[in-house]
C-alpha cells in the first residue's frame, strides 16, 4: 500500500480569496506560494478563472517554465570563469593606454 508523504512544499496554501471591488462586484485574488520561488498573485472576475490560473501557473513553476531564474540557477559561475571572461571580453577590448597605467610612488 503506497503512502503519500506530505512535504513542507505541499503545505503552502495556494488559493483564491474573494474581495469586493470599488463598484461592488466580486473579485477573486489568486495567490501562489512555493518554496524557493517568489509569490505570484493575480486578480480575476470569476472564481473558475482564478482556479485555472492557480493550477496552470503552479505546474509551470514546478516544471521550470515560469521564471528565467530557474535557468539561471542551473548554471553557477565560478570565480575562474569570471576572471577568464573579464580578460577575454573586457580587457582585450580596452586600449593599451587604459591597461598600462604608470604606478604612483609615495614620496
Amino acid at each position: 500500500m503506497a503512502r503519500h508523504i506530505i512535504t513542507k512544499a505541499d503545505c503552502y496554501l495556494n488559493r483564491a480569496k474573494e474581495r469586493t471591488a470599488k463598484d461592488d462586484t466580486p473579485r477573486y485574488t489568486a495567490k501562489i506560494r512555493l518554496k524557493g520561488y517568489p509569490t505570484q498573485t493575480a486578480t480575476f472576475k470569476r472564481l473558475t478563472d482564478a482556479r485555472k490560473w492557480i493550477a496552470s501557473t503552479e505546474s509551470a513553476i514546478r516544471e521550470g517554465r515560469r521564471f528565467k531564474t530557474a535557468e539561471a540557477k542551473r548554471h553557477t559561475v565560478t570565480v575562474a570563469e569570471l576572471i577568464d571572461h573579464y580578460i577575454k571580453d573586457v580587457l582585450l577590448s580596452k586600449p593599451k593606454q587604459a591597461i598600462q597605467r604608470p604606478m604612483k610612488t609615495c614620496t
